[in-house]
């Protein structure tokens, strides 16, 4: 074993080591100081030594700039004029043919001719060309091809040309028009500029064109000629240029790395189209050395170019500064180096004077440590004490205290342990628990005598056997107990287990016994455990009857909603007859407004009743676990439509704004209940507009694409939720305002629920005074998500569509309920050919028989035949097989639409009766055509007004368009003012005239006029100053 160092030759050596650290640190200190000094000195005169040549670099790269903005501003007006041009040339030459052949060839033969005179003409450094269209738009002679520069043989493509040639040339025999090519498979866009001319004679168009691409290249290719002849002075500045990606495109220093990449050019353009603001920077770049691989730094000042992403600069080199700086480093190291001995010396000086001290000390320590290894051999066998007063040091006194208080405080520990194991006992005795030791290696277990005393036993020996103590076990427990025993030989796992044991009377008691290892092997395995066994009995008494009671109130809560579920019924069957009648004298004329308040009035009572009856239900169905998830495919846009033009309608009632703002990754179709998703949004939003004052109530959908959720949120701008009140907002008949009478306080408690079944959640955040957000999610799976379909017409609400001509329809109507009867006559009897009325279905198979029918109404519950038996039978009888039979019954349960349709019904319809849904589910079967004022008593068609748009007069030439068109009215809104200077700073004419022309009517109209003028006569700076006057 590696022998440990002595305390006291470390100590010695430390102290010796020491002596030399402040010598050491101020010595640092000053070399520290130095080279920071240094560092400054050089920063400032690398400061100065910049400025003094950056003025110079700016003025060269704003000059070179200058002469890029200005080669580029004449590019369009220069084209074009030599376009005009061009084609004077080729006019020319078509008039001399015609006026040389005109009496000898036919026009095909001087077509020929022309053709042959004109295909092979370039101009523009043979990148421009001629063609020609005859006035049928055929073509003479096609455009050339951007890529191949062969002529063009896609019909579909020259069909195009020549209508927008036709476009440009209406109101004169000539004009500047600008196409786009491209090819197919291909999106690239070729841009192509050309001036026509329609000659007359010959009934031909004929033009000049260049593609603008290799305009563009064209003048690049100048600029960089020019710029490259510029002469330099290596020792003052160097005017250089690279594109984004930093390919170098001038480098009059060193030609050589024309088309190479500039290092670290990329990152400069990253930072600054980062910074998004186009001003120069100052930067530092390696420059290549001409005639070999050295580089050397240059401070360099460069700026984009935006327009043609390229990146003009101007550098010089640092290699005067770095000379300076080198004789200024060697100097500063030759002060360090006599510094560094100089510190030495004295630091040894010191270690020596260091030592000297410092064994002194060590022996005086070396004393102290020997009476106290004395002192703990002795402490091992007795409660001795240390002699403080033959210690030398202050600290060994400190220590020594410290170590009879350790003496002290062992002699009233031992003495408190065994008061504390005489005070367990008294608490196991106190609270009936009993401590029993097992000995697992012998299979023996002995428990405390009082557990034997309170079953009635006679105390038996120290310990029994376990076989022993099972026969008291309940047999049924015997295994319990076996794993008790099981458990305990894991030293990792604790003990606690339940079990049943007989008294001396008979009677089984229950017994929780807990305990865990106290004693294992050398190898590991337990030897010993200990635990206490209390009496449980009467706490799982408690337990049984709480169980029950419990299990009595989930059925009482389950008789309750389906009473309620079978008390709404009844309600909706008296109902329907207030409501009917109602909406049939609403519908009759002449009758007087104050009368029409008092069934506006009825109805509304009517409706709120329905309302609470329809929540009470619904929340019945949730309690009662009888509500079902019916899922179907839907589409979920069309949901948000009907709902918004539901809120919508109430919201501008009270004059608050209203929209729905749905993300680009929400699908179209899903499968869902669309059902409860409506009620959900509607009874949200409802509350929403209900409770807001002012301001606007907004649904926000969005898409979790990574947990296939649907997130939804309704935002509104109201009164707010208290913080104390949002706890319970979900709880059944909880409102926040108990006072104002708003609600039923059901509507939000529905939706949490509806959402919860549908594996969603409902939440709730409010500020008082600013407004509330109720957020839930709809989770997806695989199947609920169907596709992405944005078609539009898909899902269309029957309201929208043409409804049924029921004039010639004859209809029979069966309710055992009178009221309910002669309320349906009054709605069908205006409509419909004949009504026949039956109070059960055996009278409706009666009047099957004797009478031509079309459609069959159904009441649900009847006596004798009821609506589900008269069904069957209606389809039994092939004879009846195109009856529409329509289920209108006050049964709001899923079960009971469910049997519906499996016993042949087409619809269904719920009391109390609605006159619109009652025909709209009429109509949706019946086929034809009727509008919707059949059913809503009034239009709802929305007309589409067309655009037109004015023809703007251009005059002839390039000059500005004449002072006296001047707009008159508002001009364009600053963004729409911005985008037009961006594409006039790209040369795009077409967007721009386009852009222009939408706005030739509505506000805009003479301002779009006016800069459509300017356009047309290619007054570009009249077009820019307009757009920038306006802005200002």
């Amino acid at each position: 074993m590696r022998k440990k160092r002595s305390l006291i030759q470390i100590y010695l050596v430390s102290l010796i080591a020491l002596a030399a650290v402040p010598v050491a640190i101020n010595g640092a200190v000053w070399i520290a100081t130095e080279y920071e000094e240094f560092t400054a000195q050089s920063d400032n005169l690398r400061k100065t030594f910049v400025d003094s040549r950056t003025e110079l670099l700016k003025r060269e790269v704003a000059k070179a700039l200058d002469y890029i903005d200005y080669r580029q501003s004449q590019l369009n007006r220069s084209l074009y004029q030599e376009l005009r041009q061009e084609v004077a040339v080729a006019l020319a030459l078509m008039a001399n043919v015609h006026k040389q052949f005109a009496t000898t060839d036919s026009r095909q033969q001087m077509l020929a001719r022309v053709r042959s005179a004109i295909e092979p003409l370039r101009f523009r450094e043979q990148k421009g060309f001629f063609f020609a269209l005859q006035g049928n738009g055929s073509a003479l002679l096609s455009p050339l091809h951007p890529q191949s520069r062969e002529r063009l043989r896609d019909s579909a493509m020259l069909r195009q040309f020549a209508d927008q040639i036709k476009v440009a040339t209406r109101t004169k025999n000539q004009g500047i028009l600008e196409f786009r090519f491209s090819d197919q498979g291909s999106e690239q866009v070729h841009r192509n500029v050309s001036f026509v001319y329609y000659y007359k004679p010959l009934d031909l168009y004929i033009g000049a064109s260049v593609y603008l691409r290799d305009e563009i290249e064209r003048v690049k290719q100048e600029v960089i000629d020019r710029l490259a002849a510029v002469p330099f002075d290596v020792d003052s500045s160097v005017l250089f240029v690279t594109d984004d990606s930093g390919k170098q495109l001038v480098n009059p220093y060193n030609p050589d790395m024309l088309g190479k990449l500039q290092p670290g050019m990329d990152t400069v353009v990253e930072v600054i189209q980062a910074e998004g603001a186009n001003e120069g920077r100052l930067v530092e770049l390696e420059w290549q050395r001409p005639g070999g691989q050295q580089r050397s730094p240059a401070v360099s000042y460069v700026q984009l170019y935006p327009e043609w992403n390229w990146v003009v600069g101007a550098g010089f080199f640092l290699d005067e500064y770095y000379a300076l700086m080198e004789s200024e480093r060697q100097a500063l190291q030759e002060r360090v180096i006599n510094h560094t001995l100089f510190i030495s010396s004295v630091a040894l000086a010191l270690m020596f004077v260091a030592t000297l001290v410092a064994r002194r000390l060590a022996r005086l320590n070396a004393q102290g440590f020997h009476r106290f290894q004395e002192f703990f051999a002795k402490a091992s066998e007795s409660s001795t004490r240390i002699d403080v007063k033959e210690l030398p040091f202050a600290e060994f006194e400190e220590l020594a205290h410290h170590a009879n208080y350790m003496v002290q405080t062992r002699s009233e520990t031992e003495y408190a342990l065994k008061l504390s194991e005489h005070r367990f006992q008294l608490a196991l005795q106190a609270s009936q628990s009993h401590l029993w030791d097992l000995d697992i290696e012998n299979d023996r277990i002995a428990i405390g005598e009082g557990f034997y005393r309170q079953l009635g036993y006679p105390n038996p020996p120290d310990s029994i056997s376990l076989k022993r103590f099972g026969m008291m076990c309940h047999p049924e427990d015997v295994d319990v107990l076996g794993r008790m025993v099981g458990s305990s030989e894991s030293p990792d796992d604790n003990v606690s287990v339940e079990f049943r044991v007989r008294d001396n009377a008979g009677v089984y008691r229950w017994i929780l016994s807990r305990g865990d290892i106290v004693d294992v092997s050398d190898s590991g395995e337990p030897q010993r455990a200990l635990g206490i066994m209390s009496d449980i009995t009467e706490r799982k008494r408690m337990e049984e009857e709480l169980v029950q009671a419990r299990i009595t109130a989930e059925d009482a809560n389950h008789a309750k909603s389906q009473f309620l579920s079978s008390a709404s019924h009844e309600l909706r069957t008296p109902l329907n007859g207030v409501l009917g009648y109602v909406q049939l004298l609403q519908r009759q004329k002449k009758l007087p407004p104050e009368s029409q308040g008092y069934l506006d009035a009825i109805e509304n009572c009517g409706q709120h009743l329905l309302t609470l009856i329809n929540d009470v239900l619904d929340l019945a169905k949730v309690e009662s676990g009888t509500v079902s998830i019916s899922m179907h495919t839907a589409n979920l846009r069309d949901i948000l439509a009907s709902v918004g033009d539901i809120l919508r309608q109430r919201a501008q009632a009270k004059n608050l704004g209203y929209e729905h703002k749905v993300s680009g990754s929400v699908p179209d179709l899903i499968r869902t209940d669309e059902v409860k998703l409506r009620q959900i949004l509607v009874n949200l939003l409802g509350n929403a507009v209900k409770f807001t004052e002012e301001g606007k109530v907004t649904l926000e959908v969005d898409f979790d694409e990574e947990r296939k959720v649907l997130l939804f949120s309704v935002i509104d701008t109201g009164v707010g939720i208290p913080d104390d009140k949002i706890k319970g907002i979900f709880e059944p008949f909880r409102r926040v305002n108990e006072h104002d009478g708003k609600g039923t306080g059901l509507g939000l408690a529905i939706c949490r629920r509806l959402c919860e079944a549908m594996g969603g959640e409902l939440t709730v955040s409010s500020t008082l005074g600013k407004g509330a957000t109720f957020a839930f999610d709809i989770p997806l799976d695989e199947q609920g998500l169907i596709q992405h379909d944005r078609r539009k017409g898909a899902g269309q609400d029957v309201s929208d569509q043409a409804l049924a001509d029921l004039s010639a329809l004859r209809v029979v109507v069966a309710d055992d309920n009178t009221d309910n009867r002669a309320v349906m006559k009054g709605m069908l009897e205006s409509v419909v050919d004949a009504v026949h009325l039956a109070a059960d279905g055996s009278e409706v198979m009666n009047i099957l028989q004797q009478e031509e029918v079309d459609l069959v109404l159904l009441d649900y519950k009847m006596p004798g035949m009821d609506g589900l038996d008269c069904v069957r039978e209606i389809r039994r009888n092939p004879d009846y097989e195109n009856i529409v039979v329509i289920m209108v019954t006050a049964s709001a349960e899923l079960d009971t639409q469910s049997k519906a349709f499996d016993y042949g019904c087409n619809d269904y319809v719920s009391k109390p009766v609605q006159y619109e849904e009652l025909m709209r589910v009429i109509a949706r079967h019946v086929g034809s055509d009727v509008s919707d004022q059949l059913v809503l008593g009034g239009s709802h068609g929305s007309s589409v007004r067309g655009a037109s748009f004015a023809d703007v007069d251009v005059s002839s030439g390039n000059g500005a368009a004449d002072s006296g068109s001047a707009y008159e009215g508002p001009a364009f809104p600053e963004e729409d003012r911005k985008a037009l200077l961006e594409l006039l700073a790209l040369g795009d004419i077409a967007a721009m005239s386009e852009f222009c022309e939408s706005r030739t009517s509505g506000e805009y109209a003479s301002y779009a006029k006016y800069a459509q003028s300017l356009l047309q006569n290619f007054d570009f700076q009249g077009l820019k100053q307009l757009l920038q006057v306006a802005d200002d």
